[in-house]
């Protein structure tokens, strides 16, 4: 859900809450390998109406993928520099790799890979199973350690309680979590400031996604 906020807002040009002031407009490419199309699209409508945005912008564009990257990785850096885009977002490395993601090898192939995508970007990654169950110290991508060692910054989103229902009617329930987000590496300068999130969730008596907010 972050992710794609994120993205919506750097398309649109608004303020993501924690960051600095929000940048002009840019041309954002979303990468796919977790979900299809159409649960994509419910997310991105309900990311919408939390922002308050009637119509999609231009600027977000989705890719459904199917390959992992290295073996897509031409067509893409291609799309990348014809339609300009500024900033791309990989949801999620453990499907973009080609590869067991405890091989050395494959977290390596696929840093090259994302080096030659001339544009800023950000890769999601699942933790490991011990620190999902260990909340005594930061967690850590599941893999090879070459996946922290190539990033030239990492954050940690976690999730602080399992939600609190704030309201209910009309078919409808709002949910709300707490989230915080942990700079955990960075190659040049200081790391930041740990932020705190609550996250919005209005749905259907379905468990439909009608809005999100952060």
């Amino acid at each position: 859900w972050m992710a794609l906020t994120l993205a919506t807002c750097l398309a649109t040009g608004r303020h993501f809450p924690g960051f600095a002031d929000a940048p002009p407009p840019c041309r954002v490419l979303y990468l796919d390998w977790e979900e299809d199309e159409a649960e994509a699209s419910e997310r991105y409508t309900a990311i919408l109406a939390g922002l308050g945005i009637i119509h999609p912008p231009d600027n977000l564009i989705y890719r459904r993928m199917h390959r992992p990257l290295v073996r897509d990785i031409a067509t893409t850096r291609l799309f990348v520099e014809k339609e300009g885009i500024a900033f791309t977002v990989l949801d999620s490395l453990s499907f973009a790799c080609d590869g067991k993601l405890t091989d050395d090898d494959t977290a390596e192939r696929f840093g090259q890979a994302m080096r030659t995508l001339n544009c800023s970007k950000v890769a999601l990654a699942h933790q490991t199973k011990a620190d999902s169950q260990n909340k005594e110290h930061r967690a850590t991508p599941f893999g090879s350690a070459f996946f922290i060692n190539a990033a030239r910054s990492v954050w940690e989103l976690a999730k602080a309680d399992e939600g609190q229902v704030t309201g209910q009617g009309d078919g409808t329930t709002i949910t709300e979590y707490t989230l915080g987000l942990y700079h955990q590496k960075v190659n040049k300068g200081r790391l930041s400031n740990n932020l705190g999130y609550r996250m919005t969730v209005h749905e259907d008596d379905d468990g439909n996604a009608l809005a999100i907010r952060f």
